[in-house]
This record gives structure tokens, sequence and C-alpha cells, in this order.
């Protein structure tokens, strides 16, 4: 057996909260991973506020966690409230993030829209921790495992770390599939 299957296996993902028909997050380690599947509304983003603390809460005050947000192809762009919402998570719980990525599952104008989106909401938000966006889970590896570690103290097997990316994408696409299905 291999180490990333082993450590998938003594560390898996928790389901931390979630708003139905928009996201569910899980919590690996010390990354929180926010898996889209509809549109960022205010209700759903301030759905977060409260996954935020409970974070906070499971990991203790003095650790830092990063985050990774999979957003699937062609959702709606968030709405504004959302957006004010999202920039007060990032202001609020600046202290306790280690640092962000964004993967776009799509290309074209909506994935330049969705990209305008984050970097909109990037301008707004604390310089205290490194976020970029990304196409593809592959990308965020160059630079996430060692920020994340820098800013929390806490390394991450890479591996690991795809795995538990393409886990949650896979309940993405089953997600989605059933939502477009439905």
């Amino acid at each position: 057996m291999d180490r990333a299957a082993d450590d998938t296996r003594r560390d898996p993902l928790n389901i931390v909260g979630s708003y139905p028909g928009a996201h569910q997050v899980q919590l690996w380690k010390n990354v929180s991973i926010c898996v889209w599947v509809g549109r960022a509304t205010q209700p759903a983003a301030e759905e977060l506020v409260g996954i935020t603390q409970r974070t906070i809460a499971a990991l203790g005050p003095k650790q830092r966690f990063s985050f990774v947000h999979l957003v699937a192809d062609r959702i709606e762009l968030p709405d504004s409230g959302a957006r004010g919402v999202l920039v007060q998570i990032m202001k609020d719980y600046a202290d306790h993030m280690g640092c962000a990525a964004v993967v776009l599952g799509g290309t074209g104008f909506w994935a330049s829209a969705m990209r305008s989106f984050v970097t909109g909401v990037r301008v707004l938000a604390p310089r205290t921790f490194d976020l970029r966006v990304h196409g593809q889970i592959d990308e965020l590896l160059e630079w996430y495992p060692a920020e994340h570690e820098r800013r929390t103290g806490l390394a991450l097997d890479p591996a690991s770390l795809v795995a538990e990316l393409a886990r949650a994408q896979h309940w993405q696409s089953q997600t989605m599939s059933a939502l477009r299905g439905a």
C-alpha cells in the first residue's frame, strides 16, 4: 500500500457544513475544502461564517488553516451579497488563514468572469495571506503545499492533497450530475 493511500485512510475528510444546492465544506488535516456546486448567494456565503467558526473551534484558536475552493463549471456568478460576506470573512478571520486557492472547473468566458469576481474579492480582502486562482488541481501544487507549511507550520504530502481534492471533485461531479438531471 502506498503512503498517500495510507495517509488518506488515517485522516479522512470530515464534512464541516454545507448549504444545499450551493456548497459543501470538508476539512482534511488543516485544509478547508469548499466544494461549490451552485451559485454563491448571500445566505450560502453566510453559512460559511458558521463553518469557519466551527473549523477554528475544531483546530484550536492558535492553529492556522488554509482553503481550497473547487468551483464547478458554469455555475452562476456569485451575487453581490455573497461578495460582501466573502470579503468580510477574509477580514474577520485573516489571522487564522494560511493561504487560499480557487480552482475553476471550466474555461472560456465563464472562467474569465469568475476569475474577475475572485480578483475583485481579493482586492478588498487583507493581504495577510496568499490567494491564487487555478484552472486545475495540479497547478496549485507548484506553491500551495510549501506556502501552507510556511504559514501554518504543518506539512502536506502533495500526493495526499491531490487525492483528497480529487475525492472532493468526484463528489462535486456526482452532485452536479444529479442537480442538472433533476
